[in-house]
């Protein structure tokens, strides 16, 4: 009898331990990126944000944009790699996932979305490349606001 009370004491722990959890970590980023039609900063604060940030890139390029992105903290302290790594998949899910890793290692990407064939074509190039797309350099890096940002389209 008193192991089953230790046990329904140590499950009554972790519950209450899991329920403390914040739901949403902390993960500041700044985000500098330029679409065919836009170019802006925006400073993140947790993963919901960064996640709602990658599916606004998805967005942008289904509509037919290049997307490109950087973390300017990561991009300047990036993993040292040399290579360009290349990534496709039918799967938006996949690619934002990509995306993510590429961005935690501190690589640039750039990302487009083929109608035709219904694949997503990414690129990350180690740290700052010298021309990953047009435009990237020549980034306004206007603030923008989350609001703006985030906003799910209607």
């Amino acid at each position: 009898m008193k192991t089953n009370t230790n046990i329904f004491a140590l499950l009554a722990a972790a519950l209450t331990l899991a329920a403390c959890q914040p739901t949403d970590l902390v993960n500041e980023r700044t985000i500098v990126y330029t679409t065919d039609t836009e170019s802006a900063t925006v400073h993140l604060t947790t993963e919901a944000e960064f996640d709602a940030l990658l599916d606004r890139f998805c967005n942008f390029a289904e509509e037919g944009s290049t997307v490109t992105f950087r973390n300017t903290a990561l991009a300047r302290h990036g993993s040292g790699t040399k290579e360009s790594a290349t990534y496709s998949t039918t799967s938006r899910e996949d690619m934002k996932n990509w995306m993510r890793r590429m961005e935690d290692e501190g690589r640039t990407v750039t990302v487009i979305y083929e109608k035709e064939t219904g694949i997503w074509r990414g690129t990350a190039y180690p740290q700052n490349p010298d021309n990953p797309a047009k435009g990237l350099r020549a980034c306004r890096s206007a603030t923008a606001s989350l609001s703006g940002i985030l906003t799910p389209k209607k």
